[in-house]
């Protein structure tokens, strides 16, 4: 699984990000090696992002930051403070 990479201080992954969903819910796709995040906040004025940062932080008890792809829907996230394994058991609960 490439896009969930450890680094020196947490965990980076990537997500595929869709605004405005009816609910939110996580799924990993295989095809593109990426987890789809939908959100229900509308992609205007960060809200998007704030709920994607408010729901990572909540699930994984981390600081979060997205590092790449602040105004995309491909996101690339760092996870401070945790190891992969404990993100991937982590995922596997949500998914």
């Amino acid at each position: 699984m490439k896009c969930v990479k450890e680094v020196e201080n947490g965990v980076i992954i990537i997500f595929h990000v869709i605004p405005g969903a009816k609910k939110r819910e996580i799924e990993y796709n295989s095809w593109k090696d990426m987890f789809i995040l939908k959100l229900t906040s509308p992609p205007t004025k960060g809200k998007a992002n704030r709920e994607l940062i408010k729901f990572i932080e909540k699930e994984f008890g981390g600081k979060v930051k997205i590092i790449k792809g602040e105004k995309a829907t491909i996101k690339t996230i760092l996870i401070e403070k945790i190891n992969k394994e404990k993100v991937l058991e982590k995922l596997r609960g949500i998914i």
